[in-house]
């Protein structure tokens, strides 16, 4: 498929020979660890249906998420549904299909799981430090010190299973002893757990895993080089049959996928040069509104850059996605590429203000398909 085509823009192109990749980088460096693939971060079906083909097993967030993996043929017995709040009605439904493993971080929510999936296994949601991610999680999740005594006792009293511990060290995290780091942080709560009469058996890592956009990130490998001994120390100290997972969505399909997009406006402003391209924040960018950088590829990138604001399409004053951004100046018309754009882009995109989402094209050995 060439990009050059006189398609209509936007529309995402997603190799899935890039997803192959890094399933197998994964595996290669982490061998122990079995992948959830966040869902969220990418629910196309054939990306879905690639992953499971690939023996990669899922995380979710929603009954939707659910339903959509039901579709490709995936058993929901091996779903972990990692979502720390969950409508009463989706964790009845979920458990109802088959889920069994549910994640919690507050008395509230084993409550609720205790009264909607009374033999589910839980996994409790503790915070970790998320310094060097582009996007603290610490904050809205994890159970506070405090309450984990109480929490744990009250599972106990009535026999509710927790079975293990989750934790997340920030999307896009630059760290490499993040996750290692982290392991450590749970070693006293998991300690607290077994006095409380509970059987660890499952940790899961959560994702974190980094792209390569515009700063520098560390390799799967330097990642690993601390990570490994980590968990071969964790397996010594809980038994071999520990169950050790990790829920990857950006660093799977994050690089999979290059956007195109057009710039349909130019105008001077008091600021300076604003660009105006045919997607914006609610059409799949959402991330830029906190910062998230992408590189742009365009036609005259031999020419002279100059820092520019560049809008979405639409009338919203918020739909600004990038300010000072150092780019050519571009002519009404000229094709933008927006690179490693295969996470939290289609996912996030809506049709507010009656823009269509972009379409998705998905290729594999050069083949190409109908859009998805």
């Amino acid at each position: 498929m060439a990009l050059e085509e006189d398609r209509p823009t936007p529309f995402l192109v997603t190799d899935l020979n890039r997803i192959t990749r890094k399933v197998e980088e994964f595996r290669r460096h982490l061998p122990m660890v079995k992948m959830h693939y966040a869902v969220k971060a990418n629910p196309n079906p054939s990306v879905l249906a690639h992953l499971l083909e690939h023996e990669v097993s899922f995380e979710i967030a929603s009954i939707q998420e659910l339903h959509a993996l039901i579709r490709i043929g995936k058993d929901p017995a091996d779903v972990l549904f990692s979502n720390p709040i969950k409508p009463d009605h989706s964790i009845r439904e979920a458990y109802a299909l088959g889920v069994t493993t549910f994640t919690a971080d507050s008395i509230d929510e084993i409550d609720k799981i205790w009264d909607n999936a009374p033999e589910g296994k839980i996994v409790i949601r503790i915070a970790v430090n998320n310094e060097g991610s582009d996007w603290p999680l610490s904050h809205k999740f994890g159970l506070p010190p405090h309450l984990q005594e109480p929490l744990f006792t009250r599972a106990a009293e009535r026999g509710q299973k927790i079975i293990g511990l989750t934790f997340h060290v920030g999307s896009q995290c630059r760290r490499p002893e993040a996750w290692s780091q982290a392991l450590e942080q749970a070693m006293p709560v998991l300690d607290l757990m077994r006095r409380c009469g509970h059987t660890i058996e499952l940790i899961n890592m959560g994702g974190g895993f980094p792209i390569q956009h515009l700063r520098p990130i560390p390799s799967m490998a330097e990642i690993a080089a601390h990570l490994v001994p980590s968990l071969e120390a964790l397996r010594e100290e809980l038994g071999p049959d520990v169950r050790i997972v990790a829920e990857p969505g950006r660093y799977l399909v994050g690089d999979s996928s290059v956007l195109a997009t057009k710039c349909i406006g130019r105008a001077e402003r008091a600021t300076g040069i604003w660009l105006y391209f045919d997607i914006g924040a609610f059409g799949g960018l959402a991330e830029t509104l906190e910062g998230f950088d992408y590189r742009l590829i365009t036609p005259r990138d031999s020419e002279q850059s100059m820092d520019c604001t560049i809008a979405g399409p639409s009338c919203d004053s918020v739909d600004v996605i990038f300010r000072g951004k150092a780019i050519p100046d571009l002519h009404i018309g000229d094709l933008v590429l927006i690179e490693n754009t295969g996470a939290y882009t289609s996912a996030y995109a809506s049709t507010f203000n009656g823009f269509p989402l972009p379409e998705v094209y998905i290729l594999q050995i050069e083949e190409e398909t109908e859009a998805a």
